[in-house]
């Protein structure tokens, strides 16, 4: 799965699951994770694995220390990355935290999970994990949230919604805003998006065009490049073919028409 569904997602509190080899240490992953970071999770725990420590360390600036005590045999180094995390766990416990009476602290066998693996007074982050399908299927209910609604999208949300179209260009849902529409007709170059819009939005196109791509905020100074006239040609024909023609609309902008059409030579 491609790191901007992922980043979306784990901002949901998701994380996911890549077809990962069934998990052999699944509470200490789970206590890992909950002891350094706070992590709950609350769903999906069959599907934990320990790469997911490694993800929750980047992804929350915190680095998980290798063991610490000195003298520590060769046959320690050159234990993996996830067995050196299990092993300092339980060094750090035996000889710290069990010790220190400043804070209040809890036997590791103790039954109750949530008072053992977290930190004093720590305020636990409810996560859940999902399958790839799964989680597609959740970023794929997101994108259409997303374009139903008639607001613009942040930076962020437009990014999602931009790489599951060119990911998806099969299947897209209904755009409600034309401002979204607009952004993914020029990235995308794909004419079908503007069946959501209206002839008289064909100069929001044109603006938008010459404003990010030539840097010209004139709307009557144009100085298009002929693959970029072919795309114009190529949107209008698609506007005059269905029924969206506001013809009237367009003609309140009669002059800024007048020089387009002519630019383009239509």
């Amino acid at each position: 799965m491609k790191e901007v569904y992922k980043d979306y997602l784990f901002e949901k509190h998701i994380l996911i699951s890549e077809g990962m080899s069934e998990e052999k240490h699944v509470f200490e992953t789970l206590f890992a994770m909950a002891h350094f970071f706070g992590v709950k999770i609350t769903k999906g725990r069959e599907l934990v694995h320990h790469g997911m420590v490694k993800e929750l360390s980047k992804k929350f600036g915190e680095n998980v220390p290798e063991p610490f005590y000195r003298g520590f045999p060769q046959s320690v180094r050159n234990l993996s990355a996830e067995e050196l995390l299990f092993d300092q766990l339980l060094h750090y416990f035996n000889t710290y935290e069990l010790g220190n009476f400043d804070e209040t602290m809890h036997s590791v066998f103790e039954k109750d999970f949530k008072r053992a693996a977290f930190r004093e007074n720590t305020d636990a982050q409810e996560f859940m994990i999902q399958t790839e399908e799964d989680a597609e299927d959740t970023i794929r209910a997101i994108v259409k949230d997303l374009l139903s609604s008639s607001r613009p999208l942040n930076e962020r949300q437009y990014t999602l919604v931009l790489t599951f179209i060119r990911d998806h260009l099969d299947n897209i849902p209904n755009i409600a805003s034309k401002n979204t529409c607009v952004r993914l007709l020029i990235d995308t170059k794909n004419i079908s998006l503007a069946d959501s819009l209206n002839l008289s939005d064909v100069m929001k196109i044109v603006d938008e065009l010459n404003y990010r791509y030539y840097h010209n905020d004139n709307p009557k100074k144009l100085n298009i490049k002929n693959q970029d006239r072919k795309f114009l040609t190529a949107l209008l024909d698609r506007m005059f073919q269905g029924d969206r023609c506001d013809i009237c609309t367009c003609y309140e902008k009669k002059k800024l028409w007048n020089g387009f059409l002519h630019h383009i030579h239509y």
